[in-house]
């Protein structure tokens, strides 16, 4: 037969110490993540950005656009493919 105090198991105190030590762990992981989700976001909207410009300008370089001639100039970016494919809805 075994000796009582090698069954013994936590008590209610060493529980809550490793529930708290996993809930500030976890905690520090979910800001990490967010900050790097939030930043690639942040980064991939500047580039589209900066694609979306570039494209407008090649397309509208040395050209004359009157507003009256193009009613829908988002139609005719879309269509002239000014924007990226996953830009477009």
């Amino acid at each position: 037969m075994r000796p009582q105090h090698s069954i013994r198991g936590f008590n209610l105190t060493e529980l809550a110490i490793v529930l708290a030590i996993v809930g500030v762990v976890i905690g520090g992981i979910w800001v990490v993540a967010s900050t790097v989700i939030e930043n690639n976001r942040a980064r991939r909207v500047a580039e589209q950005t900066l694609t979306v410009v570039q494209a407008f300008k090649s397309v509208y370089a040395g050209r004359r656009v009157d507003v009256a001639d193009d009613t829908d100039i988002t139609e005719f970016a879309i269509n002239a493919k000014v924007f990226p494919e996953d830009m477009i809805q």
